[in-house]
C-alpha cells in the first residue's frame, strides 16, 4: 500500500498553498474544488505600469500589483 493511498484513506491530508501568482489559496486535496484557485494568467508591463491581462487592473508599485486579487 502506498503512502499516498494511506493518507487519502486516513483523511489527514496536509494543507498546500497554490503556487500561481495572485492566488495564495491554502487547501487540501479534499478542498480542491473547481474554482478554488484564483490566479492571473499573465502580467503586462508597459511604461512603468504593471497590469494583468485578464482584469486590466493597474499599479505602479510592484508589491501592490501582486496583491490584486485574481
Amino acid at each position: 500500500m502506498s503512502t499516498t493511498t494511506e493518507a487519502a484513506k486516513s483523511g489527514s491530508a496536509a494543507p498546500v498553498r497554490c503556487q500561481r501568482i495572485g492566488c495564495d489559496a491554502i487547501f487540501t486535496n479534499d478542498d480542491n474544488r473547481e474554482g478554488s484557485c484564483q490566479y492571473h494568467p499573465s502580467p503586462m508591463f508597459h511604461d512603468g505600469m504593471k497590469e494583468w491581462s485578464c482584469c486590466k487592473q493597474r499599479s505602479h508599485d510592484f508589491s501592490l500589483f501582486l496583491q490584486i486579487p485574481g
